[in-house]
């Protein structure tokens, strides 16, 4: 995320957006509750997030 000057990052599989991950969800669930970082995204993830279409 530092290194493509981003705060979030879409989880995604098979096409389909599953999660995302935040800057705040990295510092409430890894930092504030000792989470490892190698832990799965499920774990820290945003789930099934509302998305909006540019095309609606």
């Amino acid at each position: 995320m530092i290194q493509q000057h981003t705060s979030s990052v879409l989880v995604v599989d098979e096409e389909e957006i599953r999660g995302i991950i935040t800057e705040r969800d990295l510092v409430e669930h890894v930092i504030g509750n000792a989470k490892s970082y190698t832990d799965h995204a499920e774990t820290i993830m945003t789930l099934d997030p509302i998305t909006i279409s540019r095309f609606d």
